[in-house]
């Protein structure tokens, strides 16, 4: 578990980048775009998530 109470996209870079299980977190709309940036950049398409 990863506890990033700050506002910084490339704290939460590293935290997906680390795979964590579980990220607690006070920022989530941050959090959740860098995720879509990550994985459209990884894919070439747009993140849809499940």
């Amino acid at each position: 578990m990863v506890l990033q109470s700050n506002n910084d996209p490339d704290a939460f870079r590293r935290i997906l980048e680390w795979q964590v299980d579980m990220v607690n977190l006070n920022h989530a709309d941050t959090f959740l775009a860098v995720q879509r940036a990550q994985a459209d950049a990884l894919t070439g398409l747009p993140f849809a998530p499940r």
